[in-house]
């Protein structure tokens, strides 16, 4: 019942934002769709960079690369797609389905890409903070402690979960948690975590590319450093669980609010969020319907 009122009202807001929208100044007509074609090229890349992390943390290196990319594909489908997070799961179960891999190492191999990919989003905020066209004090030192206590925060967890690394966890999941917590030894207590930071670091770099990709699109200037702002600020709130179907509503507001801070027009964030967003989707979908129609018959 909640989850369908918390829908409800991301769709409403989103509505109320196309419903601001100054009828005066569309861009729809300036738009350059030839873009799309870096932007699937970029995601099939940022696609490759995230498959071999996956393929480096697990344990059991028994999943083709084929198949690893093929499953990338399909996660990163739904996860964008599926409310609440919930797509995220569909990672380890398509694993264990079909390479039979420990549900328990799938899922510690996507807990410690998520762990290190805040780390890489928090990177690249803060290597665009010095060509940031943001005016007030306040504003910037606020966007600051947001980003660095989300940085902290990851840190803390990461090393949480290694301290936990052989220790018998109660409850229920005991079993289960307790295998997630040694895989994700595989992440952060091995020499290989160095290049599975870098891989993050390349697949989320990509997905930046994606971005200003998009922006360009809409024939409005936006800057590499005001890209890399609202790429930070949107794929953190991702993270959470409080979106509904496909982020509708969440994703619009949270790039509006960061286009809006970099000096846009109002009307002009709303439309190019919206524009953003459905570009995203359409790109993921097809691309994850596609990969989802290959690792069919490789059961």
């Amino acid at each position: 019942m909640r989850y369908g009122l918390l829908s409800a009202a991301s769709i409403s807001l989103l509505l109320y934002m196309v419903y601001k929208i100054d009828l005066q100044r569309l861009i729809i007509d300036q738009i350059s769709w030839w873009y799309m074609l870096p932007v699937a090229l970029l995601t099939l890349l940022s696609y490759g960079a995230r498959s071999w992390f996956f393929s480096n943390a697990l344990p059991a290196r028994n999943v083709p690369a084929q198949g690893q990319f093929l499953l990338t594909g399909v996660y990163s489908w739904f996860a964008i797609v599926f409310p609440f997070g919930v797509g995220h799961l569909s990672y380890p179960y398509l694993l264990k389905r079909r390479y039979g891999v420990s549900a328990a190492d799938g899922a510690a191999a996507l807990i410690g890409y998520n762990i290190l990919r805040v780390i890489a989003l928090c990177a690249i905020f803060f290597a665009s903070l010095p060509f940031l066209p943001i005016t007030g004090e306040e504003r910037m030192q606020t966007l600051i402690h947001w980003i660095a206590a989300l940085c902290l925060g990851g840190c803390v967890l990461a090393a949480l979960l290694v301290s936990l690394k052989g220790r018998r966890l109660p409850g229920r999941l005991g079993d289960f948690a307790q295998r997630v917590v040694d895989g994700l030894s595989t992440v952060f207590v091995s020499p290989r975590v160095v290049p599975l930071l870098a891989a993050a670091l390349t697949a989320e770099a990509l997905n930046l590319s994606v971005y200003w990709c998009a922006f360009q699109m809409t024939g409005v200037p936006v800057g590499p450093a005001g890209t890399a702002l609202v790429f930070g600020i949107a794929n953190l709130s991702v993270l959470l669980p409080v979106h509904g179907v496909g982020s509708l509503g969440t994703f619009e507001a949270v790039v509006s609010f960061g286009l809006i801070a970099i000096g846009l027009d109002p009307s002009d964030a709303v439309q190019i969020s919206i524009l953003v967003h459905l570009v995203q989707l359409g790109t993921r979908s097809i691309i994850g319907a596609v990969c989802y129609l290959l690792l069919r018959p490789m059961r």
